[in-house]
């Protein structure tokens, strides 16, 4: 099975990580860096497959304007 994962906003950042569980109101999540967190389903923009999470953050940060 292949893992998903999520793009969500904490504390005003962008931040992503991936699924480890998922219920109706909330998901526990694994940042690369291996910090769990509880994070509520409201604030998920994003859930998805493919890139993985360090690769979707780096490929927006080259979007940025410089």
């Amino acid at each position: 099975m292949t893992p998903m994962h999520v793009l969500f906003e904490e504390d005003g950042a962008f931040r992503a990580a991936t699924i480890l569980v998922d219920n109706d109101s909330s998901l526990q999540v694994e940042t690369a860096s291996g910090k769990r967190s509880k994070i509520k389903a409201a604030s998920v923009l994003l859930r998805y497959a493919d890139p993985a999470p360090v690769a979707l953050l780096e490929q927006a940060d080259l979007l940025l304007p410089g």
